[in-house]
């Protein structure tokens, strides 16, 4: 331990810095609190610039938070949050019995559960949101350059930040562990078992231990959270919870009867089919049947292309001409067929679907590529108040899915001449 707290004195800021902050840890700073201890707001010069911050102030009459302070700035030290949606590690305080963690804030919303159940957080958010947290999994499973990899412990909709754009962000790495990339599949024992009611891998407790199928669990409860706008946790309901309800709907065939009214009308079926079958596939009591987050990824991303094909059909209709013309293109079948072929898993596996792209057409067929990325989740309502400007002008009209193996993740508009 002595070794890896030398390794992080570059990170270390002083006591003092962080007490004029927070005013002293005043009350009218605090913005939280979780197992670790209260949070404050605050704001510091950090690389020449001020920057707002949140402090996490280590509760000192817990056992394990040493062990918990220490485990997290190790594993945020080397995190490229910026990429993979996780959070930023802008330095800690180990002074005067004092153990406070310090993370850039970026996340003007706070915690995802507070909008679980507004219905004004529509679906396409919702899926973003999902396709975020997705990725922050993938990178602490996959994509460290490191000998390990991490497990999280305690994923869940309060550990879920959302920036003021709904961009998710994974935190609370208090509980992570550091597990060798060739031991992936093995069980990492644990003398405590830790994790959120309603939450936690039920084989976590079966086994004794964890591995980095435990967090596809807790996600796949997440999904079934933001699916139907309810809590993991039902307070209303004798804490009845979310899992057996949303497993026992999913087999049975009538998932529209625990989702929220609101957000069901903004689905179609194939969407909400393709977000149910991922989180689902989340829930399997054999670790060994739970796909790797990849998997729920492409999954996810289908589900927002799906969105998107009912949103612009609901909005715009379909175009007759257009749509002979894709089924030429894809021996037969339709815009939509095409995007929903999943007949088996291994042809999901081969495909990538994105959060769009949108496709615009006009009668003159000339194409003029825009952007070189597809929409962000941002930017969506913007995008679609300039095509509706388009479309009222009659200059195009909207389309979903033409041609993706040309421009896979592109923003193609085709404007009249």
């Amino acid at each position: 331990m002595a070794t890896e707290i030398r390794e992080f004195a570059h990170l270390e800021i002083p006591l003092e810095v962080i007490q004029k902050a927070t005013n002293n840890f005043s009350d009218e700073n605090i913005i939280g609190k979780g197992g670790f201890g209260y949070v404050y707001k605050g704001q510091i010069t950090h690389r020449g610039e001020l920057t707002n911050i949140v402090a996490r102030r280590s509760n000192r009459r817990r056992g394990q938070a040493d062990v918990e302070f220490w485990t997290e700035i190790s594993v945020l030290s080397g995190n490229h949050h910026k990429y993979y949606n996780t959070v930023e590690l802008i330095g800690y305080v180990d002074e005067k019995e004092e153990k406070i963690i310090i993370n850039r804030d970026n996340f003007a919303k706070g915690s995802l559960v507070k909008y679980l159940s507004d219905p004004t957080f529509t679906c396409s958010q919702r899926l973003y949101v999902s396709i975020d947290l997705a990725r922050a999994i993938g990178y602490i499973h996959h994509s460290l350059d490191q000998s390990y990899y991490i497990i999280h412990r305690n994923i869940n909709s309060y550990t879920v930040l959302l920036d003021d754009d709904w961009g998710a962000w994974l935190s609370g790495f208090e509980y992570s562990l550091k597990h060798p990339k060739e031991r992936r599949n093995q069980i990492f024992l644990c003398d405590e078992v830790i994790g959120t009611h309603g939450y936690m891998d039920p084989a976590d407790l079966k086994n004794g231990g964890v591995n980095h199928k435990s967090d596809i669990y807790s996600f796949g409860v997440v999904l079934f959270e933001l699916m139907c706008g309810r809590k993991a946790k039902d307070d209303q309901d004798n804490n009845k919870l979310l899992v057996s309800l949303a497993k026992f709907h999913y087999e049975n065939g009538t998932m529209h009867e625990i989702i929220h009214p609101d957000l069901l009308k903004q689905m179609s079926q194939r969407s909400l089919k393709c977000f149910s079958k991922a989180a689902y596939s989340c829930l399997q009591e054999d670790r060994a049947r739970r796909p790797d987050v990849e998997k729920v990824l492409r999954k996810l991303q289908k589900a927002l292309s799906l969105k998107s094909t009912y949103y612009s059909q609901m909005t715009y209709g379909k175009n007759e001409e257009y749509e002979e013309k894709v089924k030429d293109m894809n021996n037969g079948k339709d815009a939509e067929d095409e995007i929903e072929s999943d007949q088996n898993d291994e042809e999901d596996d081969n495909e990538t679907y994105g959060g769009g792209p949108y496709f615009l057409k006009s009668k003159s067929q000339k194409t003029n590529i825009i952007s070189d990325c597809t929409p962000s989740r941002g930017s969506e309502g913007q995008l679609l108040s300039t095509l509706d400007d388009a479309l009222k002008h009659n200059l195009c009209y909207i389309v979903f899915g033409a041609d993706r193996s040309l421009h896979r993740g592109r923003l193609c508009v085709n404007i009249a001449a």
